[in-house]
């Protein structure tokens, strides 16, 4: 479902709960629009059930006996079942009443007295008791309608808004990305073609694209030097030569990095991803897993370029308060 068809579902969705919250329409009309919802969401099992509540219920079927006992359709009998569909029971239960108000207990006397005022009785009891009955299956309905609509209606509610979040950090990550060189960006453009074909030979190479990546970065945000950094663990100096690529990219995000909670998480996340990365070199890794390696260098690549932006942007701010 693209953005269009989220938002025009998430619209039907709106506009169906609270048909049914604020009672504005009738059930048959609210049956409809949920079709439509159920149909846009791709839910066959809500759409066949919705279905049968226009039409009525089929016997000895699994589909029908699932929403048949939901809504209360069994009778103590098989010939006692309730097979009619929701939009029928609301037109037998608006005859049936105009019907009972019609119906008086006669007033007359003599040897049929008596059995008049029972036909009429037994008359108001029978059609009072399908009333009763076919009121209480469509509110069941009702009540399995209002929540399929709601649970839909928060579903794409937060869908949509996550997909504006990411989009969003998307578009920032993207912007940040596009610093740098382009030997680097074909990297990335490398790494994604090998993942859509997804067979072991084009994973491995995805894994060797995204490796590269991180190797360019490293080369692009802190190139290679003869010095050495303390090591955070209180071992061996760091070394930042051309083959401590990882090392380079750790001392950039501490010379970068604001806070020491940020520091630690960063050089986690790349310590992690390139341990994983380069495993996947040699090693066989899901595809599932490679498209969230690759996702995840993405996501952290370009946080760590932002950091550089950031502090750029922060130091004008000072020197402009200062001023």
């Amino acid at each position: 479902m693209n953005h269009e068809e989220q938002g025009e579902a998430l619209a039907l969705a709106k506009d169906l709960l609270d048909d049914i919250e604020l009672s504005r329409t009738p059930l048959d009309r609210q049956i409809l629009k949920a079709s439509r919802l159920a149909r846009m969401l791709g839910d066959e099992e809500v759409a066949h059930w919705l279905g049968q509540e226009k039409g009525g219920y089929y016997a000895n079927s699994e589909k029908t006996d699932e929403y048949f006992k939901l809504t209360g359709r069994h009778g103590k009998t098989a010939g006692e079942n309730i097979y009619s569909g929701a939009n029928q029971l609301e037109g037998s239960i608006r005859t049936f009443k105009l019907q009972l108000a019609q119906l008086t207990v006669p007033n007359v006397s003599g040897d049929m007295a008596l059995l008049a005022t029972r036909a009429v009785t037994d008359t108001i009891i029978g059609y009072g008791k399908l009333v009763e009955r076919y009121t209480r299956i469509t509110t069941k309905v009702e009540a399995l309608l209002h929540n399929f609509v709601a649970k839909s209606y928060l579903s794409l509610k937060f869908s949509t808004k996550q997909d504006s979040m990411f989009e969003k950090a998307k578009k920032e990550i993207d912007t940040e990305l596009l610093r740098l060189d382009e030997s680097t960006l074909r990297k990335i453009d490398s790494a994604y073609s090998s993942l859509r074909v997804g067979d072991a030979e084009s994973i491995s190479a995805a894994m060797n694209s995204v490796r590269r990546l991180i190797v360019s970065f490293a080369d692009l945000v802190f190139p290679a030097t003869d010095e050495t950094r303390p090591n955070p663990g209180d071992g061996k100096p760091m070394r930042l030569g051309s083959e401590q690529w990882l090392n380079r990219i750790k001392a950039f995000i501490v010379d970068n990095a604001q806070s020491s909670g940020r520091q630690t998480r960063l050089r986690q996340g790349i310590q992690g991803i390139s341990d994983r990365v380069s495993t996947g070199v040699h090693n066989e890794v899901s595809k599932s897993e490679a498209e969230f390696l690759y996702i995840s260098a993405y996501i952290l690549l370009g946080e760590m370029l932002s950091l550089r932006t950031n502090n750029d942007e922060e130091l004008v701010t000072a020197t402009v308060g200062e001023a």
